[in-house]
């Protein structure tokens, strides 16, 4: 099982140097002597031979100068997995987060250049991995788009993690609040899957909540709007379909960490905020983004969003391109309909008539012959004779 988070850095030099020795001033005389990598494991990614962790802060500055309109020069990504899972002490489980660490580089930025460093000495005692990512992708000349998205990082890495055969985190299991934790702890159920509004609790609302939240951002109407700006104006004018409230607020507290946060609440079909039973009376089912978990606050939603209209430009990509080939093949269908029925109608055979039959000959000899033939089968009468027959007209052969 593991988690990933994912910053921005300005300075690629002081960036490496930190992952690497765990100071700034890098390599040289500390107050013990001289410093050692402070990394258990360390791997480069680069575009050239001979390209080492000793020349990938360097070699990345220079690259991004080269680019003055990007403010970052490297993109990290720390991916910290479960001590219960793999322990630090164990040579084979610090090479597998390490490898870990290595393919998640490859997959989310394969034409970066990566600095993967994996650290065994923090104070929670998980393994864990920092991994560097130039901010430039020399396949497109721009930067891994990727690489920079908080949420696609984590899907990647949950599919990795199935890949090695190791536990995925599922959304929302960490994020549960003060009420679920204390519920869960009683035995109380606090999955709303299966549960309508009507069923709602003080346990289960949270859930149910989720579940609308996702099928909100999942709206194809979300999904296809330009930018994700306008995303978020369309999921708070169709929130009320999902039995959903939404919306983002200006955060008026000094304290507060971003400028802006999410609020949801609960709806019913009648477009009146829910209420859920308490022992106290009904309360509004409603929350902020951050109490819900940090899948549901501004920044994460945003990247969230933005992931789902990037999929839906390329599939609309594809179906258009369905639509095109489907449209030149009835077209394509139809020229050859046509080709042939031109030709049919210009190379059409000549009728055949049938051959003309020469009228029958009258012979008077042929007609009294089978006139004689069927009288000699009447029967006679009884008072007369047999008809005779004369020979002067046929001959004596008669």
């Amino acid at each position: 099982m593991s988690i990933t988070t994912v910053t921005r850095s300005k300075d690629a030099v002081a960036a490496a140097t930190y992952v690497l020795y765990g100071s700034k001033s890098g390599p040289g005389e500390g107050a013990d002597g001289p410093r050692r990598i402070r990394a258990a494991r360390v791997s480069v990614i680069g575009p050239r031979p001979g390209f080492d962790f000793d020349t990938f802060g360097r070699d990345t500055r220079e690259l991004i100068r080269k680019h003055p309109t990007r403010v970052n020069q490297v993109v990290s990504i720390v991916q910290s997995f479960s001590p219960e899972e793999l322990d630090k002490h164990s040579a084979a489980d610090v090479e597998m987060a390490h490898y870990a660490g290595y393919r998640l580089a490859e997959i989310v930025a394969p034409h970066s250049p990566a600095l993967v460093a994996t650290h065994t000495d923090s104070k929670s005692g998980a393994v864990h991995n920092h991994i560097l990512l130039a901010n430039h992708d020399f396949a497109t000349d721009k930067t891994p788009r990727l690489a920079g998205n908080w949420h696609s990082v984590r899907e990647e890495n949950d599919k990795l993690m199935r890949e090695l055969g190791l536990q995925v985190l599922e959304r929302g299991s960490k994020e549960l609040s003060r009420a679920e934790r204390f519920a869960k702890a009683q035995g109380r159920q606090i999955d709303a899957a299966g549960l309508k509004l009507k069923d709602l609790n003080g346990d289960t609302w949270r859930s149910f909540m989720r579940a609308r939240i996702e099928d909100l951002f999942q709206d194809d109407r979300v999904r296809s709007a330009h930018g994700v700006k306008a995303g978020l104006d369309v999921a708070h004018e169709i929130a009320s379909e999902h039995n959903l409230a939404f919306t983002v607020r200006e955060n008026t507290s000094p304290k507060a960490k971003e400028k802006h946060t999410t609020m949801y609440a609960l709806k019913d079909d009648d477009g009146e905020f829910f209420k859920y039973p308490t022992k106290r009376g009904k309360r509004k089912a409603s929350t902020t983004g951050s109490r819900l978990g940090s899948d549901y606050e501004i920044k994460p939603v945003m990247d969230y969003i933005n992931q789902l209209q990037q999929r839906y430009q390329m599939e609309e990509v594809v179906r258009q391109r369905a639509l095109e080939k489907e449209r030149i093949r009835q077209q394509r269908q139809a020229e050859f309909d046509a080709e042939f029925e031109d030709y049919d109608a210009h190379n059409k055979p000549a009728r055949v008539s049938p051959p003309p039959v020469a009228p029958p000959i009258h012979d008077p000899t042929e007609e009294r012959i089978r006139n004689l033939s069927i009288d000699q089968f009447r029967k006679p009468k009884r008072y007369g004779s047999r008809p005779r027959v004369q020979e002067e007209e046929f001959g004596p052969e008669f």
